[in-house]
């Protein structure tokens, strides 16, 4: 295979390439990237051996081992290397987040480096009952409420009897809870 070949293979190839990148914004490329990196290098691995032994700089394996079985040897060792990562990263990482917002010590988690917001759970912040609060939904009655155009939501401790009050219904609070966290992993408060 002559250098030119190898240009045109690159020039057909970079089209495609060019465009699945334009499609992705640059987040969505970094969370690509970091959740697939490895798998990708173990292609670029393969295919580096496998034009290496197109241009003949691998004619002294090929007599004494296959080409095929050496590229299956080291891609069981990368699956084996990268089993035992995430085995120990499945032991060492708390699934779990923890932080107060609003007076409120709040739960929850971040699955490859986003924040899910149906994982937010709203815990007692009294140290010595830590419970999961329940949210009850207020109606506006009255003339002291003759202001309010929302419902309100309590949050409420069945246990210790802690309760919170917030003036918006239960998604807006979760939504404003949302927002409060990611700002604080961006400004660093929270990691």
């Amino acid at each position: 295979m002559k250098l030119a070949d190898l240009a045109n293979y690159a020039q057909v190839f970079s089209i495609p390439l060019m465009v699945f990148l334009w499609l992705l914004t640059p987040e969505r490329f970094s969370k690509f990237l970091e959740r697939s990196r490895k798998l990708l290098l173990l292609i670029l691995l393969l295919v580096t051996i496998f034009a290496a032994k197109r241009l003949g700089w691998l004619g002294w394996i090929n007599q004494q081992i296959p080409i095929w079985i050496l590229a299956a040897l080291l891609a069981f060792f990368f699956l084996v290397i990268w089993l035992f990562r995430k085995i120990a990263g499945l032991r060492s990482k708390n699934p779990c987040s923890t932080g107060n917002v609003e007076g409120v010590d709040w739960s929850w988690r971040i699955i490859y480096g986003n924040f899910r917001q149906n994982s937010l759970i709203p815990i007692c912040p009294v140290p010595t009952c830590r419970c999961q609060l329940d949210h009850q939904r207020i109606e506006c009655v009255g003339d002291e409420c003759s202001h309010c155009r929302v419902d309100h939501v309590k949050l409420v401790c069945r246990r210790c009897g802690f309760s919170r009050d917030f003036e918006c219904n239960w998604m807006e609070l979760l939504n404003h809870i949302q927002i409060e966290i990611e700002r604080r992993f961006r400004t660093g408060e929270y990691h």
